[in-house]
């Protein structure tokens, strides 16, 4: 019997990642632990490139047979295979996969978004969800995709730039 789910909400996307905060519950609705997550940005579900279609899924604690390492395996994702929730630090180090992580910071100084003790927090996951366990995840989004419009200055011939957050101008 399933007893715990993982309940992610993307809050932010970009063209270069898709940020999200998770919560591990107990099905009675106890909050276990809290952690947030990166990924790559929304390409169409496209294999390697694209984060994982939102939606409920079957997951499974195991080892990757890559490496070894705990991670939680997502199932039966739609025209996709191998999809995790793994250690990692850049957007870059993802397929198409989730990497959790204490706090959002810029640890390489590049301009994009990283998430920090990424090993911490699958050890704590390893804690609450043992090897073979099954759960629940329930990808949502919440998000607001970041978009640059051109606004018109009142008494101003020429338009200007400004980035809008989720706003219907």
């Amino acid at each position: 019997m399933i007893k715990k789910i993982l309940k992610i909400r993307r809050f932010y996307q970009n063209k270069h990642k898709t940020l999200s905060n998770a919560e591990l519950q107990q099905c009675n609705g106890r909050i276990l632990m809290e952690f947030c997550g990166i990924e790559l940005p929304w390409k169409k579900n496209k294999r390697n490139i694209s984060c994982i279609p939102a939606g409920k899924y079957n997951a499974v604690a195991v080892k990757r047979y890559s490496n070894g390492r705990y991670a939680l395996w997502i199932l039966d994702v739609p025209d996709r295979s191998q999809i995790m929730i793994h250690t990692g630090n850049f957007v870059r180090q993802l397929r198409g996969c989730l990497a959790p992580g204490r706090e959002f910071i810029d640890i390489d100084n590049d301009g994009i978004i990283d998430v920090a003790n990424s090993q911490s927090v699958m050890d704590e996951l390893q804690k609450h969800l043992q090897l073979g366990e099954e759960f629940k995840i329930e990808i949502k989004e919440t998000f607001v995709r970041e978009r640059i419009v051109r606004i018109p200055l009142i008494g101003a011939k020429k338009l200007s730039m400004k980035r809008v957050f989720g706003l219907k101008l």
